[in-house]
């Protein structure tokens, strides 16, 4: 017996009962397939476009610098990602087969980046001791410990963080060290930058025979002890470090042995021989020592532009003049006063 569907009312037939009527095309064919199509024609099919928030349809994307969160990334975007990554240095550890090179907007820093990021590990840097061999060192970032040593003062000075939590001592073994400049510049901090020799061997034994010049430092205070000096020291771009120097030589015919501007010098135990200049002044504050000693020097100290100089007890240098004042300068001789003005 003929029976209709129960969603559409398509005509069946039961070939138990119907098996030998007449195939009817119009009822059997036709208007079944005119009401799927019907039915087809009225189904109404709305995805949305997926987001974070619920499913739908996606877009993919070969983009790799997208911001989009309706699109979703290929496996061509993954794996564009991956090899850019593989690329460059891990989180830790890693080397760097090229030179680097940083732009000057991208350092967070205006002045040297080692300032903030040193090669050589400082740890805390109080009481750090940087050391330099002119013969057995090395000049490669991550050297100037007592093991491994720097070879010239300068490259041991450019491993050193710029702005000091701690005092800082460098110490040099016994030789000549032929460096045309050695730069002490942009140091800062409380603390104390100190230059001496690296013991067990003897003082003046470090001969420096080129200039040195001091320059924006604010340190609390730069020391140098035993140590020589063919040309200068050169500290007049009115830092306010304080510099001392002790123990030390100026040896050669170099025009001056120490020139100074800044907030205070003071020198003791020192040995000036065959300089034209031992001290010039040109504005600050000295303190100059009876115990410092010379010999065929010309001038002992000159001072000038208001510089303030107080000699400790009676002096002899070796100096065919001794004091030179000028532009309002003031020598002054403890306990007996002013001794020499311009």
């Amino acid at each position: 017996m003929a029976s209709n569907t129960p969603n559409l009312g398509l005509l069946k037939k039961d070939p138990a009962t119907d098996g030998n009527d007449t195939f009817n095309v119009k009822t059997m064919l036709n208007e079944n397939w005119d009401k799927i199509d019907e039915a087809v024609g009225n189904i109404k099919v709305n995805v949305p476009d997926a987001s974070t928030t619920q499913k739908g349809i996606v877009q993919l994307s070969n983009a790799t610098n997208s911001e989009l969160e309706s699109t979703a990334a290929t496996s061509k975007a993954i794996k564009n990602i991956t090899d850019e990554m593989n690329k460059r240095l891990p989180m830790s550890g890693g080397n760097i087969t090229n030179n680097l090179t940083i732009q000057s907007n991208q350092v967070i820093h205006s002045g040297n980046i080692l300032s903030y990021i040193p090669t050589v590990d400082t740890g805390d840097q109080v009481g750090r001791m940087f050391y330099v061999d002119g013969s057995a060192g090395i000049d490669t970032p991550g050297r100037g410990s007592e093991n491994t040593p720097c070879r010239t003062i300068s490259f041991c000075l450019s491993q050193i963080k710029k702005h000091l939590i701690g005092n800082v001592t460098i110490a040099i073994r016994a030789g000549i060290y032929s460096e045309s400049m050695i730069d002490i510049s942009g140091f800062d901090g409380p603390y104390k930058l100190e230059f001496r020799p690296w013991y067990p061997n003897t003082n003046l034994s470090v001969d420096i025979t080129g200039y040195i010049k001091i320059l924006g430092c604010t340190v609390w205070n730069i020391s140098f002890y035993g140590l020589k000096f063919a040309q200068c020291i050169d500290s007049r771009d009115y830092s306010s470090s304080r510099v001392n120097i002790t123990s030390c030589q100026f040896y050669s015919t170099f025009q001056y042995g120490i020139i100074f501007t800044g907030q205070g010098l003071d020198v003791s135990f020192t040995n000036f021989v065959n300089k034209p200049v031992c001290i010039s002044m040109m504005s600050g504050f000295l303190v100059f020592s009876s115990n410092n000693t010379g010999s065929n020097n010309t001038t002992g100290i000159s001072a000038e532009n208001g510089a303030i100089v107080t000699i400790r007890g009676t002096i002899d240098i070796g100096a065919i003049t001794t004091f030179k004042a000028t532009g309002g300068a003031q020598i002054f001789n403890t306990p007996y006063g002013v001794i020499r003005t311009s």
